[in-house]
């Protein structure tokens, strides 16, 4: 869910159109070990479900979908249909943009069309431990500041305030998982941070954080 979440913020990923936010995804397997088989995102003309249909090589037939935010209609839809496992998203504000009645009706088409299928779907918070994400930071040179202000969490807690109704989550605890998420992404973020000096190292700053965060995941860090 960090890398769904990363991959929305990859200087490379766009809004499909002016109707909807742009989106991070990564698919895995759906067996113990999860393995990750792709990550991409959205870009203009096309969503970020839409674009890794087109690129994959194979069916997403039993994969488990992440997603940094509620797909909106038409891409569950392209989840349905390739029988997928599973879907999960972070609770801001859903792929569809527009006013709040738009926003809502877009959101209910999407659940009812998951009520006629298999598909599980639902938000997904990570609950990693801030102390293990602290033993992570250890392996490396780490800028992070544990107790410092982090960026990510106003922003997204104003979206949990506003939407949480949209996703059938109770909203304190929502927000309380929120901080730790967020807290733990920020933190592990700042390990692995280059020096910002000029806009077209952001590729490479992205890059550098990508592969970080695999390191991370998989316990292969150095």
């Amino acid at each position: 869910m960090f890398l769904a979440r990363l991959m929305e913020e990859s200087p490379e990923c766009h809004a499909p159109s002016d109707e909807f936010n742009k989106t991070g995804i990564v698919i895995c397997e759906s067996d113990k070990v999860h393995k990750m088989v792709a990550m991409s995102f959205s870009k203009p003309g096309l969503h970020a479900v839409q674009h890794i249909v087109l690129c994959l090589p194979f069916s997403l037939r039993d994969h488990t979908v992440y997603l940094s935010r509620k797909p909106c209609s038409t891409c569950m839809t392209f989840l349905i249909q390739g029988s997928v496992s599973a879907v999960y998203y972070w609770p801001i504000a859903p792929e569809k943009k527009g006013d709040d009645s738009v926003v809502k009706e877009d959101s209910q088409q999407a659940d009812c069309m998951l009520l006629g299928s298999p598909i599980s779907s639902s938000v997904l918070l990570p609950t990693t431990s801030f102390e293990t994400v602290k033993m992570i930071a250890k392996k490396t040179r780490c800028k992070g500041q544990p107790n410092s202000n982090f960026k990510s969490f106003s922003y997204q807690t104003e979206d949990v305030e506003k939407y949480h109704s949209l996703f059938n989550i109770g909203k304190d605890m929502c927000v309380k998982r929120m901080e730790n998420a967020l807290r733990c992404y920020d933190f592990l973020l700042e390990c692995s941070q280059l020096e910002k000096k000029e806009p077209k190292e952001n590729v490479h700053r992205h890059a550098l954080q990508l592969c970080y965060f695999l390191a991370a995941r998989s316990g292969k860090l150095w």
